[in-house]
């Protein structure tokens, strides 16, 4: 009995492309965006400034 699954060359590339998005994904919350080789943007919403001490918002 073969317990191999077979996936497609689309299926393939479509679950390396999913993990260099969660790879890229984690590089850029850890780095907070400094590591400029991560595209990505930081978005700060109203609930969040507000819930901020007012020293850092």
């Amino acid at each position: 009995m073969n317990d191999q699954i077979t996936l497609s060359a689309k299926e393939q590339t479509e679950i390396g492309r999913a993990a260099m998005i969660a790879e890229q994904n984690d590089r850029f919350r850890k780095t907070w965006g400094a590591d400029v080789t991560v595209p990505g943007q930081i978005v700060v919403t109203p609930g969040i400034t507000w819930a901020l001490p007012s020293a850092m918002a």
